[in-house]
């Protein structure tokens, strides 16, 4: 299965639980961890009925790949400012299972 495949089953699954009234419109988020370990998941602030593939887009920092939302607004779940934490956190976890 392709990444953009991934991507329409995500949006699909999103739809579904928003019609089903299972999600509000913008709660939480829905993931997927690819074979390559990285993960695609559905930006913060956008309603799961309008998300689509196009939507969510990877950022490399530090070697991690995000995927978020930053074209439609400041509620992507990704803060900029805090890439040097992020960073932060990653080496002190490192082989660890439980923070």
């Amino acid at each position: 299965m392709t990444e953009y495949e991934i991507k329409k089953q995500i949006c699909d699954i999103g739809k579904r639980i928003y019609n089903q009234g299972m999600v509000a419109a913008n709660d939480g988020n829905v993931s997927v961890k690819l074979p390559d370990g990285n993960f695609i998941a559905t930006p913060t602030g956008i309603s799961k009925s309008f998300i689509t593939p196009e939507k969510l887009v990877i950022i490399n920092e530090n070697g991690i790949l995000f995927d978020v939302d930053y074209i439609n607004g400041q509620k992507t779940g990704f803060f900029l400012d805090q890439r040097d934490n992020r960073q932060m956190v990653g080496e002190q976890s490192r082989g660890k299972r439980v923070l």
